[in-house]
C-alpha cells in the first residue's frame, strides 16, 4: 500500500537490458499508467471508491541477438521471470508490468511511473484524488420556512469537485397521520453541488414547506418533527466516496418552525405561514429544498 502527503510516489522503476545491443538498437518504447478504482469498504455500494490499482505498463520493440532480461522494482522488487518478451523477425518485444495499491487520503497524491530504455528514458504520472474527513456547517438564514445551511469541506482543497447527497435512511415523521393529504417526509429529496473555489458549497434547502406547517398546526399536531440521515459523496474517477454521514430534523411548533443539521440548530418564529412560495419542488410544501434554485448537475457549468 503506498499512501503520501504532498509527495510524488514512484510505483515502478524499469531498466531494460540487451546485453551486446547498444541504446541506438531500441525501438518504439512506450510507457502507460492506469488507475482501476478498488478496496471497496465492507457492504458498500460498488461504487464506493476507497482506493485505487496503480498499473504501470513499459514496453519496447529492440533488436539484438541475445536475449533481453529486465528487472523492475516498485515496494515490492519484481525479477526477470514477471517480464513478457518474444521475438520476431530479430527484434525483441519486451514488456514489464508492476502495481501497487494507494488509499485515497484527505490530499492529492501524485503517482508517477518511470522506466530506462537502454539510456533512453520515460515518465508518466496520475493523480489519486484526495477525499474530505468532513465538513463544517452552518446557516445561510432562511427563506420562509426553509432553512439554507452552508458547507465547507476539510482539510484538503476539493475546489471544481461535485458532492452529491444520497438518503441515509432510517426516517421517521411524527406530524404524518393516516389519511394526511401531505405525504411522510422520511428522507432527502436528492440533489448535488459543485464545490468551490474555498471548499464551500450550498445552499442545501431544508424545512417543512409552508403547506405542511399549516396542515398540521390546524389539525393540531404540533409540536411534530421529522428525522433523518443525509449521507455526502464526493465524485472520484470511476465511482464516489462517502465521506460525512449528516443527521437532519425539521420541526413544527405552534409559534416556530427549526431546523437541525450535524450539530447546528436554527428556529424561528413562523404564526401564520403564508402560501407556498414558488417556485418549490413539491406542491404539498414538505419537500427538504427547493429543486429550482438548488445548484444541480445539469444548471451549473462544471469546470
Amino acid at each position: 500500500m503506498v499512501s503520501c502527503r504532498y509527495c510524488a510516489v514512484f510505483i515502478l522503476a524499469i531498466a531494460v537490458s540487451l546485453g551486446a545491443t547498444t541504446a541506438a538498437d531500441a525501438q518504439e518504447s512506450s510507457l502507460t499508467i492506469q488507475t482501476t478504482p478498488g478496496g471497496q469498504r465492507p457492504n458498500a455500494p460498488a461504487s464506493y471508491v476507497d482506493g485505487y490499482t496503480v498499473t504501470c505498463t513499459a514496453a519496447a520493440w529492440v533488436e539484438g541477438e541475445w536475449s533481453p532480461y529486465l528487472y523492475a522494482y516498485n515496494w515490492l522488487y519484481v525479477d526477470s521471470s514477471e517480464v513478457d518478451y518474444a521475438q520476431d523477425f530479430g527484434f525483441w518485444y519486451v514488456v514489464a508490468v508492476t502495481e501497487d495499491y494507494v488509499a485515497v487520503t484527505p490530499y492529492n497524491q501524485y503517482i508517477s511511473c518511470y522506466a530506462d530504455f537502454l539510456g533512453g528514458s520515460q515518465m508518466v504520472d496520475a493523480t489519486v484524488p484526495g477525499v474530505p474527513t468532513g465538513e463544517t456547517i452552518q446557516s445561510g438564514g432562511w427563506s420562509d420556512v426553509y432553512q439554507l445551511w452552508q458547507q465547507t469541506l476539510t482539510p484538503g482543497n476539493y475546489s471544481n469537485r461535485w458532492v452529491t447527497e444520497q438518503d441515509g435512511g432510517g426516517g421517521s415523521d411524527t406530524c404524518w397521520y393516516w389519511g394526511s393529504p401531505i405525504p411522510p417526509f422520511t428522507s432527502i429529496t436528492g440533489g448535488d453541488w459543485q464545490v468551490g473555489s474555498s471548499n464551500d458549497y450550498g445552499p442545501d434547502w431544508h424545512g417543512w414547506g409552508t403547506d405542511a406547517v399549516a396542515h398540521y398546526r390546524s389539525e393540531g399536531r404540533a409540536p411534530c418533527q421529522t428525522d433523518f440521515y443525509q449521507n455526502m459523496l464526493i465524485d472520484m474517477p470511476g465511482g464516489s466516496t462517502l465521506y460525512q454521514v449528516n443527521p437532519m430534523s425539521a420541526g413544527i411548533t405552534d409559534l416556530t418552525v427549526w431546523c437541525a443539521k450535524g450539530d447546528q440548530f436554527e428556529q424561528r418564529t413562523r404564526l401564520s405561514p403564508s402560501p407556498s412560495p414558488t417556485p418549490h419542488a413539491r406542491p404539498q410544501g414538505f419537500a427538504d429544498r427547493s429543486s429550482v434554485l438548488m445548484p444541480r448537475r445539469g444548471m451549473v457549468s462544471r469546470h
